[in-house]
């Protein structure tokens, strides 16, 4: 299925913040995910974050948004997301359980159609 990921760097307080956002959004959107909350550096990432947002699915992929000082997500593939940051996050985290969920189902009925 999907896991999703808040990881954190070390003294960084306002993650609970994001954390309820997070959360807000898979609510609203009945979404059968909970997120784990991980402390880590964040240093592989490609410019240091005070956060980011990980979606990983079964296959070991993933996607990665990174959240900044100036109160923004900035992602990591080269996907422009809306400027709001809730905005971000929702266009993320539904883009990701669309990837997850329904493609494959739609791949599946065109190869059968």
């Amino acid at each position: 299925m999907m896991r999703v990921e808040l990881v954190y760097s070390p003294g960084v307080t306002n993650y609970k913040e994001l954390l309820e956002s997070l959360q807000m959004v898979i609510a609203e959107e009945r979404l059968p995910l909970s997120v784990q909350v991980i402390e880590d550096t964040l240093s592989q990432l490609e410019f240091p974050a005070v956060a980011a947002v990980r979606v990983l699915t079964m296959s070991g992929q993933g996607r990665t948004l990174q959240y900044f000082n100036d109160g923004k997500f900035h992602p990591c593939w080269g996907v422009s997301l809306s400027t709001r940051c809730l905005e971000s996050l929702h266009e993320f985290i539904c883009r990701a359980w669309r990837e997850v969920t329904v493609e494959p189902i739609v791949q599946i009925h065109r190869q059968v159609a």
